[in-house]
């Protein structure tokens, strides 16, 4: 009884369209009756001409107005009751590293590389609808910039602060931001995560690295930031970086290397593009992941009306059934609507596109492996593999396209052939697009880039080659000096042999004579001192007598003393009695002297703490006042906004450079 009390409609506007079917169908049945030829035909003669209807034809529009009230009724979701339905949540955590070497500052992307990356982060932040994500920021070091938080626009806040001028230590560590990735993850208690690579190169060794110590249930995905050609690293005074030779630094991202540290990884690789097709390939497969359903005490399910509508629907089946007894092709629109799975889609694309539409598609997608291969016209096969980053296959295929193509394929093919590295291979296609056409402005570009970098290759070879002669002829000159010292060294090793001989000839004469004075001197000594010894001992008797005699004296000398001694205490008693005496007087005349003081001070007092009281009156408070100098000087002060950051990240360098040197110290003592 209490689920009928509750029984309502979910949709209860759809109910408004009953009367509206209702007038439809009394219109159409009044039309229908009296039809058109009723204006033209006299009554008796219409009834004639008109065929009669059978039972069963009048009944059928009765029940197709049955039928569409009872559709519309389930339209309105007729409820009764609740059932629990549990909240669902995207459990999946995202870390982003993003990069801030100085390289991050080239302009080969408008209007640079780092900009271009903060717009595609705000892309990724604004498509995080749930989850955890954090940012981390990486040069010669690690720091975090946000922890796992689920309020995205946090982070988002934090992007313009970003800039390689904060980082205390320049480069960049990719290992130190893996580590502190899976660190974050481990902290939140998550024993899965994915984490996003932003930069526009990974080193061989940090490579390695993170594929060695990727934990288990964590993925890397690499976004690489910079455009199909090197571009020079701008510095802060002006200029481009150089080498140690004055050679001018180029940068550019390996996006072979980088998309097999991805699929090492667990991962996906994307060159930054203008349209989101490099998000959702990178994103696509944790945006693919199914939702984890959280059970939280209070807030772990919620009631939801159950819909009962669809059981209306078993009412209309056999009106629709005996409707298309005779035409099943009525029902292909319903099999059109039913839900596709995947291979049902690949064939109705197959049906419907041609291979090059679909692999148009996965090219717009940044799938451009698969683009490749899908692809059927041959110059579109060629720039797929140039962009998935296969230079020597499109370069093939290039050369293939000329008959067809002509100067494009074959500057195309110089592109790529510089980009595998063949720089001599690529002048010679340049050169014969400059005989056809010598105001091809891009091949005379490339034509004298390709020409600086041989001629760079070919002073490097001319440099290790006389290094090389360098070191041979360095070689030679050592091993004939040595040659040379090893002949001296056996000479003077003779010389000493012989040296040592009559050395130790001269020793032994010397030895002997030396022994046979020390014989004679011994001799000498002791007589020397038997002498000695006795006259120490007549010495030591007359000292003896002459002590006797002094220490007489000295006794003599001290009860003398004594005496005179007494005779002054004495005397200093009495005049130390006499000098007290004194004191006690004087003292007792200065008492009656302050007594008298002390007696007119009190009245003297009284009389000016009356006159105190009557003169007394409180002061006006003075309130301080700001100059306009003062204001001037405090809108001079210069809004830094990644202040805050830059002295975070300086204060966490000092500490792990201190944990590194305790740490040191620490396996020093032990």
């Amino acid at each position: 009884m209490s689920e009928l009390q509750d029984f309502h409609f979910i949709r209860p506007l759809w109910l408004l369209a009953v009367p509206l079917a209702v007038l439809l169908f009394g219109l159409v049945q009044r039309r229908s009756q009296a039809g058109q030829w009723s204006e033209y035909l006299p009554p008796a003669m219409l009834s004639a001409l008109q065929v009669s209807m059978s039972a069963r034809s009048k009944v059928w529009p009765w029940l197709s107005l049955f039928a569409v009230c009872v559709l519309i009724i389930a339209s309105a979701g007729p409820t009764m009751s609740q059932q629990a339905v549990p909240t669902v949540r995207n459990a999946g955590a995202l870390v982003i590293a993003l990069d801030l070497s100085p390289s991050m500052l080239a302009e080969d992307l408008t209007p640079s590389r780092l900009e271009r990356a903060k717009f595609k982060l705000i892309d990724i932040l604004r498509a995080q609808a749930d989850g955890q994500v954090a940012l981390i920021a990486y040069a010669g070091d690690a720091h975090t910039v946000s922890p796992l938080t689920d309020d995205p626009q946090t982070i988002q806040a934090l992007l313009p602060a970003l800039h390689p001028n904060v980082m205390p230590i320049a480069g960049s560590n990719t290992e130190a931001a893996l580590d502190l990735a899976q660190n974050l993850l481990r902290d939140a208690g998550l024993s899965q995560g994915d984490i996003l690579l932003i930069t526009d190169g990974v080193a061989q060794d940090a490579a390695r690295y993170i594929a060695n110590r990727l934990e288990v249930g964590n993925t890397v995905s690499i976004l690489g930031v910079s455009g199909i050609e090197p571009a020079p690293i701008p510095k802060a005074g002006g200029g481009f970086v150089q080498t140690s030779r004055g050679e001018i630094v180029l940068t550019a991202v390996d996006a072979v290397g980088l998309r097999k540290l991805a699929s090492q990884a667990g991962g996906q690789f994307a060159r930054i593009s203008t349209t989101d097709s490099d998000l959702a390939r990178i994103l696509k497969d944790r945006f693919e992941q199914p939702d984890e359903v959280v059970e939280v005490e209070g807030l772990g399910k919620w009631s939801s009306w159950d819909d009962l509508g669809h059981w209306l629907v078993l009412l209309v089946l056999p009106f629709a059934l005996y409707s298309f007894r005779k035409g099943l092709i009525y029902v292909l629109p319903l099999v059109i609507m039913l839900p596709q799975d995947a291979s049902a889609q690949s064939w109705f694309e197959t049906l419907w596109k041609t291979p090059d539409q679909r692999a148009a598609q996965l090219f717009e997608q940044g799938e451009f492996d698969q683009a490749a291969n899908a692809f059927e016209r041959p110059d579109w096969q060629a720039v797929s593999q140039y962009r998935a980053g296969n230079y020597t296959e499109s370069a093939k295929q290039f050369a293939a396209l000329q008959d067809r193509l002509g100067l494009e394929a074959l500057y195309n093919q110089g592109n790529a052939l510089a980009m595998s590295g063949d720089f001599k291979g690529a002048l010679a296609a340049y050169k014969r697009v400059l005989e056809a056409a010598p105001q091809h402005s891009d091949a005379l570009h490339n034509k004298a880039v390709i020409e600086d970098i041989l001629q760079q290759q070919n002073q490097d070879q001319q440099n290790q080659d006389q290094q090389n002669q360098d070191q041979q002829n360095q070689d030679q000159q050592n091993q004939d000096q040595q040659n040379q010292d090893q002949q001296n060294q056996d000479q003077q090793n003779q010389d000493q042999q012989n040296q040592d001989q009559q050395n130790q000839d001269q020793q032994n004469q010397d030895q002997q004579n030396q022994d046979q004075q020390n014989q004679d001197q011994q001799n000498q000594d002791q007589q020397n001192q038997d002498q000695q010894n006795q006259d120490q001992q007549n010495q030591d008797q007359q000292n003896q007598d002459q002590q006797n005699q002094d220490q007489q004296k000295q006794d003599q000398q001290n009860q003398d003393q004594q005496n005179q001694d007494q005779q002054n205490q004495d005397q200093q008693n009495q005049d130390q009695q006499n000098q007290d005496q004194q004191n006690q007087d004087q003292q007792n005349q200065d008492q009656q002297n302050q007594d008298q003081q002390t007696s007119s001070t009190e009245s003297q007092d009284d009389e000016l703490e009356a006159s105190d009281e009557t003169d007394e009156a409180p002061l006006p408070p003075v309130e301080p006042d700001l100059s306009e100098a003062s204001e001037q000087w405090l809108r001079t002060i210069k809004d830094d906004p990644s202040g805050l950051l830059r002295r975070k990240f300086d204060y966490q360098s000092r500490l792990r450079a201190q944990e590194n040197d305790s740490t040191t110290q620490g396996e020093e003592r032990y």
